[in-house]
């Protein structure tokens, strides 16, 4: 599963042509332009807060928390059932191959049984 921060998730969103892009944008501007190497969200809203951010701005970064999050618990779903699928897969019982005889004592092709079939 690949965990993000709000910053690494903020800053891949500014080729979008939306509020969210142009956020990023700006939010990528001002970390050069400050030296600053990440900020959370909540740190990102209080900067904005203080800058006295218009609301669209406020609003843009809201709907971005809000993606981020949808973003990160689809990822943390998914791989719990990924997790899932796997321990049920170990805990499925191994197959083995019987060999068949026909009536005339030919060999066919194998059967495929579970441990508990073949005793």
């Amino acid at each position: 599963m690949t965990e993000y921060t709000f910053d690494s998730w903020l800053r891949a969103q500014a080729n979008r042509r939306d509020p969210i892009g142009s956020l990023a944008q700006d939010y990528r501007a001002d970390c050069n332009a400050h030296g600053l190497t990440s900020m959370t969200a909540a740190e990102l809203r209080a900067s904005m807060l203080t800058q006295c951010a218009c609301s669209g701005a406020m609003q843009a970064l809201t709907i971005a928390q809000r993606e981020w999050n949808q973003q990160l618990r689809r990822e943390r779903q998914e791989a719990q059932h990924r997790a899932s699928l796997a321990r049920a897969a170990q805990s499925r019982p191994r197959a083995h191959s019987l060999p068949l005889t026909n009536a005339a004592g030919h060999t066919e092709a194998p059967l495929e049984t579970t441990p508990a079939e073949s005793e």
